[in-house]
């Protein structure tokens, strides 16, 4: 498969996955409005890794992965994250972004096959 259908299917994958996030709501509504904000913010700047300049929206995701706070939706942002850089070749970079990935409960094992092709 050509790198461009990996991405969208990738892409409609990290769509499905963002609304079971919003299928899930918080107890407290607060907290699950702040949720939501950050699962539309994560599935906008994924869809923005598709565009001719993704340096901005990589730049943001970055920093929701980097989060210690941001839980399961940092980890889907670094593998996110890992599969555009695993795209462009930088495989060092992917390694990184994958590795935070692999402790996701949901998508973990997502992680564990991009490790591998990224080996």
């Amino acid at each position: 498969m050509r790198f461009s259908g990996r991405l969208a299917l990738f892409a409609g994958f990290l769509l499905m996955v963002c609304s079971v996030c919003f299928a899930h709501p918080n107890s407290a509504a607060e907290p699950a409005r702040k949720a939501a904000v950050t699962a539309k913010q994560l599935e906008k700047l994924s869809r923005a890794l598709k565009q001719s300049n993704p340096s901005p929206a990589y730049i943001q995701m970055s920093n929701i992965a980097m989060q210690k706070s941001s839980g399961a939706l940092g980890m889907r942002a670094a593998l996110a994250l890992g599969y555009f850089d695993y795209g462009k070749g930088n495989y060092a970079q992917a390694a990184k972004w994958l590795a935070r990935a692999k402790g996701d409960p949901l998508l973990g094992d997502y992680a564990a096959y991009w490790i591998a092709e990224t080996d």
